[in-house]
């Protein structure tokens, strides 16, 4: 076995340079520490005339409901909508759809078809993909529409819709004064693709004034790309206008 020798340790005197060197440092690193501290007493300081932080910003309040229950949305007008005095804004009982004048698909029959639009609601407000409000023949088909027709040709101020899976796909409302007339717009509604009003919904969409002409059929076109999956409706309705 080799012998191993232990060599005492001897400390050895640091170099007068070196010496310099530690206290050029560690007055180095005091002075970047005091300065840090002045730093953070100027802020104090400076919050304190200020009355401390700033406040975040107040959220912008929430657009109120509007009266009558459901989505406002601007019209365009059709027979020369007017709001001359005769049109009286008064609301008055939903007068619902009784026949289907007709339709770009439905999903079955008599289950989910088109004569489920039909009368006052009778699914609402439950939701979900039920057998008693139309539904297309398919999900996310692209545009899809329903005409019905009014019990008697109204003047009317408003529609409503009772849609109970996938709200939010309606893009617009025509009317006409006769079945097979011309059709004019009574409601165009801006779809972001995307969106989804869920649940289930009574919508009003508010013509603002009275038609001229007296409505006979309404067609509620859907955009069902816009809303995934079945977007399905089980009332449609009008609020007919107070006569003199």
């Amino acid at each position: 076995m080799a012998d191993v020798s232990l060599v005492p340790f001897r400390p050895v005197a640091p170099h007068p340079a070196h010496r310099r060197y530690r206290v050029v440092g560690l007055a180095a690193g005091l002075g970047l520490v005091a300065g840090a501290g002045i730093a953070l007493v100027g802020v104090l300081v400076g919050l304190a005339a200020r009355g401390g932080p700033p406040a975040p910003a107040p959220a912008p309040p929430l657009a109120a409901t509007p009266p009558g229950g459901g989505v406002r949305v601007l019209a365009v007008p059709a027979y020369r909508a007017d709001l001359a005095p005769r049109s009286a804004p008064s609301p008055s009982a939903v007068t619902w759809a009784t026949r289907v004048v007709s339709l770009s698909s439905q999903y079955g029959d008599p289950q989910w078809s088109a004569t489920q639009a039909l009368g006052a609601p009778d699914t609402y407000p439950a939701t979900g993909d039920l057998p008693t409000a139309w539904a297309p023949r398919t999900a996310d088909g692209g545009h899809e529409f329903i005409e019905v027709g009014l019990p008697a040709p109204t003047r009317i101020r408003a529609v409503v819709v009772a849609e109970t899976m996938g709200a939010g796909a309606i893009t617009e409302i025509d009317a006409r004064a006769a079945p097979g007339g011309v059709r004019e717009r009574l409601v165009s509604v801006p779809v972001t693709p995307g969106a989804h009003v869920g649940g289930a919904v009574m919508r009003r969409f508010d013509l603002h004034g009275c038609t001229e002409a007296p409505v006979a059929t309404l067609t509620v076109t859907l955009d069902t790309r816009s809303v995934a999956g079945w977007n399905e409706l089980d009332a449609i309705g009008v609020e007919p206008c107070a006569e003199e």
